[in-house]
């Protein structure tokens, strides 16, 4: 609604800052705590094409009850619950191709609150039995008038990535955020990752 984007600049402007002063920066333009859950959200349920990985399938909205601060809203979430053939999972890496991601991979503490977020939502709001229930749900829907080859296959292929999530994520736990390199992604999209905390 800001014809000449004053919030969105503001957020701009405030990545300009160095890793010192990023979180001074951003304080006035972005959520953080909002943003973290986000981001945890994302690696979650694997959306590899959101914003975090791929800079891409996002809003930004900018809260009048926040201060005017950003708050990053999922879309197009396509990519999540993986369902390919080869069944292979994202590495934590490409969650930090993002601009904010990997800027705030770079910061201390960052990593640990991420960490701790990313936990909390699994052992709160991951909740697998409901999960397979809403699949059996709708599989049971669309399968009166599916007439798709290996319809069946596709569902034990969700059903099988909702079972086994939990570990992944408590894998990728135990690994650690990856701290991105001050480097911008590469011409592939992807971050170049550095060191791990």
């Amino acid at each position: 609604t800001d014809e000449d984007g004053a919030p969105l600049l503001g957020l701009a402007r405030a990545l300009e800052a160095s890793d010192a002063d990023l979180l001074d920066a951003l304080e006035p333009h972005l959520n953080l705590d909002r943003f973290i859950t986000f981001w945890a959200l994302e690696v979650l349920v694997d959306h590899s094409d959101g914003y975090t990985a791929n800079q891409n399938n996002f809003y930004v909205y900018f809260d009048p009850d926040d201060g005017g601060r950003a708050t990053f809203i999922p879309w197009g979430a396509g990519n999540n619950y993986h369902v390919r053939s080869d069944l292979q999972r994202e590495p934590l890496e490409i969650f930090v191709t993002s601009v904010l991601a990997r800027r705030l991979s770079r910061i201390p503490g960052i990593a640990e609150r991420f960490e701790a977020e990313l936990a909390r939502l699994l052992e709160e709001v991951w909740d697998e039995d409901a999960l397979l229930a809403r699949v059996d749900q709708y599989a049971a829907q669309v399968e009166t008038a599916e007439e798709t080859f290996g319809y069946k296959v596709s569902v034990d292929t969700v059903r099988f990535w909702i079972q086994s999530r939990r570990a992944e994520v408590e894998d990728l736990l135990a690994q650690g955020l990856p701290q991105a390199s001050a480097a911008p992604p590469t011409c592939t999209g992807r971050a170049v990752p550095g060191d791990f905390q």
